[in-house]
């Protein structure tokens, strides 16, 4: 059985860049470690160093990664929703809203 791995799109790679490079720059202006935030948010630090590099390679899928960043956000008290959010989703990008003509609902007359 195989199974589809989404490959990450320029979107998500842009975004990680930015926020990777905003969260080192916190943990590093609060003289924190990627050890000690490691230990606070029970992410290993590997992925907190791929968060931060953008190494998008180490790291799992998208909708792992948004959690990662809330996380991680969060423990530098930062507002990690806001930051998380501005990471992507390919979900997002390929959603269809469906139309109210198109639905059951619209078919239905009085009688």
């Amino acid at each position: 059985m195989s199974q589809h791995v989404a490959q990450p799109n320029e979107k998500q790679i842009e975004a990680l860049i930015q926020i990777g490079s905003y969260l080192h720059q916190v943990r590093e202006d609060r003289l924190l470690s990627l050890e000690q935030i490691s230990t606070q948010t029970m992410i290993q630090a590997r992925l907190l160093r791929a968060i931060e590099t953008a190494n998008l390679g180490q790291l799992p899928e998208p909708i792992y990664i948004r959690g990662f960043i809330r996380h991680y956000a969060d423990a530098l008290g930062l507002d990690g929703m806001a930051i998380a959010a501005k990471f992507p989703l390919d979900a997002e990008e390929q959603a269809v809203r469906a139309s109210w003509q198109t639905s059951s609902t619209a078919q239905l007359r009085p009688i």
